[in-house]
């Protein structure tokens, strides 16, 4: 047979086109593979959730943040905690207070508490074990300093209570015992008092008997408890009552004879007398 120059080039031209046309296929069939790994139906769904995972942590990162800004409440603690034994309920959170002027340590908002020379009111309210206290019954041979804080699941009140319990010996020396009172129920107290190892009485008044006595109750508004739950602060919970009531942070020193020596409130919750004003406040009272 005899072989031309024209039959060769149609030849070549023929092998030519069927390699680029294989080449095309291969690029396609690659391509095809590829986007059904990366872009296939069960690929859209994990992306997709990642995505979703993601962006609902990212909101509820921002939601606990701002829950900070609004009501005081920390990602971390302002004051590290010591390690909790077995058993025992975790460490809430915790943020230091500010501490009043000198000059308005000892005061009292108008129509806001008990005035010194006052006798203690002989209430009774419950013990963590839900057993009725009498203050006075406490009062009888040693002075009370008297502390109404708003309640276990306040970042401030737990700050002012593990400074009260970590100066615990030096009330002793002046024989002055702390009484911490709440409208906390008396569960809720009895956590409080286990998670600092509190050596003095955590009392609850959810029925709110001490706290109108030492005129120190306030009402929340209803917009503001909405608030408080939506960033997981269920006071009704709390106190088991619905009257949406919160004690004044407020402070009574009162004598062995039962009668209120010197007496602090702030309507300001973040605003609170440092453990050596405290002190200084006690040694010229008593």
């Amino acid at each position: 047979m005899k072989i031309t120059s024209a039959s060769m080039g149609i030849e070549s031209t023929s092998l030519l086109r069927h390699a680029l046309l294989a080449a095309i296929l291969a690029t396609i069939l690659a391509t095809i593979l590829a986007t059904g790994c990366d872009r296939g139906p069960a690929g859209d769904d994990k992306a997709t959730a990642a995505t979703q995972a993601s962006t609902q942590a990212s909101t509820q990162a921002a939601t606990r943040d701002e829950a900070s800004a609004h009501d005081g409440r920390s990602t971390d603690n302002a004051h590290p905690p010591k390690q909790a034994a077995e058993g025992r309920p975790s460490m809430p959170k915790r943020i230091a207070y500010r501490n009043p002027d000198a000059s308005a340590v000892g005061t009292l908002p108008e129509g806001v508490g008990l005035p010194p020379g006052t006798p203690m009111p002989d209430v009774a309210v419950a013990g963590t074990d839900g057993q009725p206290v009498r203050l006075k019954e406490l009062a009888s041979g040693q002075s009370l300093m008297v502390v109404f804080y708003r309640g276990g699941w306040c970042p401030y009140c737990n700050f002012q209570i593990h400074d009260l319990t970590e100066a615990a010996a030096e009330f002793k020396k002046r024989g002055v015992t702390p009484v911490a009172i709440s409208v906390d129920r008396a569960e809720e107290a009895k956590k409080t008092r286990a998670t600092y190892d509190i050596p003095f009485p955590v009392l609850s008044d959810p029925k709110l008997t001490a706290h109108h006595a030492f005129k120190v109750a306030f009402k929340v508004d209803d917009p503001m408890v909405e608030k408080l739950k939506a960033y997981d602060i269920d006071i009704e919970a709390a106190s088991g009552e619905e009257h949406h009531m919160l004690a004044v942070p407020s402070i009574f020193v009162v004598d062995r004879q039962g009668t209120i020596r010197w007496a602090h409130a702030e309507a300001d919750y973040k605003l609170r007398p440092s453990t050596e004003q405290l002190l200084a406040a006690i040694d010229k009272a008593l």
